[in-house]
């Protein structure tokens, strides 16, 4: 009687579902991260939308030369506010308001305080509280530093303080979780 050999199989062989198994799910990662990235550039996008009219807005109809920088502040309405300079290497900053594209309001640093002094006038009223941001916001028309921090009572708090005073309009506090 004859016996029949058989090769003996590798100690590595995969079997072949195990294969497609692991090419399915390379390529639904592949498609997760793919539409992930699609999802990111597009909100990205969005939040930055407007930052560059707005720039040449803010060009042709101020006293500004050069501009340095754009941010978007959300209050009771959206509010671009570029940040630049003017002939004279004076700091100004035009609020445009990006709906109707339209300056809402122009102001030189001379004019206000500025985001230093707003930072050590805010650091002696609250001694034991965690700084987060201090930003240009804008709510009535009306221009304010916005400072977001921690309070010591572990607070969240938005403060908003008039830019020519440095006055107190408005406080909100949230309790964190």
């Amino acid at each position: 009687m004859k016996m029949i050999r058989t090769p003996r199989s590798s100690r590595f062989t995969v079997p072949d579902w195990v294969k497609w198994l692991l090419a399915g799910l390379a390529l639904c990662g592949l498609l997760v991260f793919g539409f992930s990235y699609w999802v990111y550039t597009g909100i990205m996008e969005e939040k930055t939308a407007g930052f560059q009219k707005a720039k040449e807005l803010a060009l042709a109809e101020t006293s500004l030369t050069q501009a340095i920088s754009v941010q978007n502040y959300n209050g009771d309405r959206a509010v671009h506010i570029v940040t630049g300079k003017t002939e004279k290497n004076i700091k100004g900053y035009a609020f445009v308001n990006p709906e109707k594209d339209k300056i809402i309001k122009f102001i030189q640093q001379s004019e206000i305080l500025n985001k230093a002094d707003m930072k050590k006038a805010w650091q002696s009223s609250c001694e034991n509280c965690q700084m987060i941001e201090v930003q240009l916001g804008m709510e009535n028309e009306v221009p304010l530093w916005e400072i977001t921090y921690i309070d010591d009572q572990g607070r969240y708090v938005f403060a908003y303080f008039d830019v020519k005073s440095g006055k107190r309009k408005q406080l909100f506090a949230f309790k964190r979780s």
